[in-house]
């Protein structure tokens, strides 16, 4: 299974698209490019995931997206979106890539920016030509804050792209004052850890919807422990990402891979994220 962000808005008449790059070694991202064809037919999973226009954000005043690379595919699907619902919306796009024939829907959002005065989008490249008239250098906190000139508590901010540039900037919007809840990111990329080794106690795990007790083995998380022993767990990008595999820890100690896309409200609530969790002892999982 693979996660996609639908490249599309969902609220367009058009089918629902998704914008797959092929990766070296990819084993789905290189199955969807050599072996599907026009009229194939693929099963697929609902929704899931938190990087989503939230129902109290419908009157925030500015709406920032700041991407790299296909970072920019869930961005002009939400950028969009919010633009059909509304074109009041405020809503600026800081795209950044190495090169101008890197830029993924250059001619998309040329064509959106045209059609709605509210939106913009500013391009910055790190390998530009001569020709080049837009922003150069790497998309950084003060290359956002230059971009829009003032940071205030009445904006959103959604990233998605490279691990680095996502932390730099949330970092940067962090330390002039804005809050947690004023930032969505995104990631394609499975969480680092949490720098420490892996425990190499075996810890027993109970399922406690599907009965099934396992025993945990060092560095393997809950999900793959739990789906190796034949329990039917719900689960989707397997990288802290979508919220899919959302459960409940109702006894014992976990570790999680951060950062996550857990809420503090889910925190407090007992959800832990079963592909990037592990067992510190003996747990039960309302699962």
């Amino acid at each position: 299974r693979r996660a996609y962000s639908l490249s599309t808005a969902p609220c367009s008449p058009g089918p629902f698209a998704i914008t797959v790059k092929r990766l070296s070694g990819g084993r789905v991202s290189g199955y969807l490019h050599e072996a599907v064809s026009e009229g194939d037919t693929l099963e697929v999973l609902g929704p899931s995931g938190t990087f989503v226009i939230e129902e109290e954000d419908a009157g925030v005043s500015h709406h920032v997206f700041v991407a790299a690379g296909v970072g920019i595919t869930p961005v002009i699907s939400m950028a969009e979106s919010l633009m059909m619902a509304d074109r009041k919306h405020r809503v600026t796009i800081l795209y950044g890539n190495r090169r101008v024939e890197d830029i993924v829907f250059r001619e998309r959002l040329s064509r959106l920016s045209r059609r709605y005065r509210n939106l913009r989008v500013r391009h910055t490249l790190t390998e530009p030509s001569s020709r080049w008239r837009g922003g150069r250098g790497r998309l950084t906190g003060e290359k956002v804050a230059s971009f829009l000139g003032t940071i205030s508590a009445d904006q959103r901010f959604y990233l998605c792209g490279p691990e680095g540039m996502m932390e730099e900037v949330a970092t940067f919007l962090r330390e002039r004052g804005v809050s947690g809840d004023q930032i969505r990111i995104e990631r394609f990329v499975r969480p680092r850890g949490v720098g420490s080794l892996p425990d190499e106690a075996r810890h027993p795990i109970h399922f406690l919807r599907s009965g099934r007790r396992v025993l945990s083995r060092p560095g393997v998380s809950l999900l793959e422990s739990g789906l190796a022993a034949g329990v039917a767990l719900p689960f989707s990008c397997t990288m802290g990402g979508c919220g899919a595999c959302r459960t409940r820890l109702r006894k014992g100690s976990v570790r999680m891979a951060e950062p996550n896309g857990l809420s503090e409200g889910e925190r407090g609530e007992g959800y832990i994220l079963l592909c990037v969790a592990e067992a510190r002892s003996e747990v039960e999982l309302d699962a």
